[in-house]
């Protein structure tokens, strides 16, 4: 009896282990089917390059936002118009949202500007007084998800971001 309960009660801590780690398995292919596709075809490479040598400013980024931004909203909403004629864009001075209302639901897509501080080459670069800041066109829908980086994007692949996004909010 003594060497079987000491057996169990090494046993124990792997069991509790296990059982951990299966609950993780579970969470995980659960958010791998209800998660979002891979975008597989990125910005064009010579404006990759531009933006990793040369960050953006606001300035570049609210160019983007009238050049790309507001054109594929309006395409969107143009395209919903026969089904759901609720839709609205709006703006404001760096930033620029879709809007849907489907019943008791709002959709909400926003894209606008954000500023992080540039990564620092040197320890003199670090302190938080003299770090450079770059700016980022960052997309977010009302539902609490976290924000992704839209930056470089064409017309085609915000057109193609929203729907994406819009299919995930009508599913939920």
């Amino acid at each position: 009896g003594a060497l079987q309960a000491a057996t169990l009660a090494a046993a124990l801590p792997f069991v509790l282990i296990m059982i951990l780690l299966s609950i993780g398995l579970v969470r995980q292919m659960n958010a791998d089917l209800a998660g979002r596709s891979v975008e597989t075809e990125g910005p064009p490479l010579a404006e990759r390059l531009k933006r990793i040598l040369a960050p953006a400013s606001r300035a570049d980024i609210v160019k983007e936002i009238d050049r790309h931004g507001l054109p594929a909203l309006e395409t969107v909403r143009a395209a919903l118009e026969a089904e759901e004629p609720d839709a609205e864009i709006g703006t404001d001075e760096a930033a620029a949202w879709l809007t849907l209302r489907h019943g008791e639901r709002t959709f909400v897509y926003r894209i606008g500007a954000r500023s992080r501080p540039r990564p620092t080459m040197t320890a003199r670069e670090t302190s938080q007084g003299r770090r450079l800041l770059e700016w980022r066109l960052m997309a977010q829908t009302g539902d609490g998800a976290r924000p992704h980086d839209i930056t470089g994007f064409t017309h085609d692949q915000i057109v193609a971001d929203v729907l994406e996004q819009l299919q995930r909010w009508r599913l939920a």
